[in-house]
């Protein structure tokens, strides 16, 4: 699924360049890949969207995506992975007709061969679990202790798939992304504020910032690795961001 919004930063300060995304569960990725694609005006594809329609499951559920009934009935249509070779095959085919565009996915990062900026989206797990649960319907009953378990069973599963598909690991090779955004401790929701606004207030400024430097970088695969070469660690901690 494609969706292009009005822009809001300079799209000429940007290099038309392939923005990659990937990050484990409740790491806040897609708020902020969209929020991202939104701010530049690109195109942007979220694989979540794109398996729910591949496997042919009306009603998509919003924030309750992996928790709702629908999730065990897109769980077995899973079983065998050709969806989900289905899933990056067509993903693969959007990144390479769509020179601009922004791809919110698990395996795209690795799969895509040619240039791109990567961006790997990480937070510890009480973060994510505290956004599984505040970002949850108010009719789903969902506890602390059932939202980690979501969680980490749905991480097991997506890292035990690309091992076996594709050989690479979901949690430690990261080498290839430019661009690491460790957002542990950064809750997006308070009393006063909801998760956009500070997620647009905070969140996004950096990660533009981060964008244009990796964009910026020479692509020449034979430099040697330099520390300034090396994925930018950003921590969106509230204490350190204000």
């Amino acid at each position: 699924m494609e969706s292009r919004e009005v822009c809001t930063y300079a799209p000429e300060n940007y290099p038309q360049e392939r923005l990659l995304f990937s990050g484990l569960t409740a790491t806040s990725k897609t708020t902020y890949s969209m929020l991202v694609a939104k701010s530049l005006g690109r195109p942007y594809f979220n694989a979540a969207s794109e398996l729910w329609q591949l496997a042919g499951i009306p009603g998509i559920p919003g924030n309750d995506l992996w928790v709702s009934p629908a999730a065990q009935v897109l769980q077995d249509a899973r079983q065998g992975d050709q969806l989900d070779r289905e899933l990056d095959q067509l993903l693969i085919q959007k990144t390479h007709e769509t020179p601009d565009a922004v791809v919110d996915a698990w395996a795209i990062p690795w799969l895509w061969e040619g240039e791109a900026v990567r961006i790997f989206v990480q937070a510890d797990l009480d973060t994510r679990v505290k956004r599984c649960m505040e970002s949850s319907s108010s009719d789903v009953d969902i506890t602390a202790a059932k939202a980690e378990k979501v969680i980490t069973e749905k991480d097991n599963y997506t890292r035990e798939l690309f091992q076996r598909l594709y050989d690479f690991d979901l949690f430690s090779d990261h080498d290839n992304f430019d661009i690491i955004l460790d957002t542990s401790g950064f809750i997006e929701n308070t009393p006063q504020k909801k998760g956009v606004q500070i997620a647009t207030e905070r969140f996004l400024p950096i990660a533009m910032r981060a964008i244009l430097s990796a964009s910026s970088k020479p692509q020449d695969s034979n430099a040697p690795t330099t520390p300034s070469s090396l994925p930018q660690v950003i921590n969106l901690n509230p204490a350190l961001v204000t």
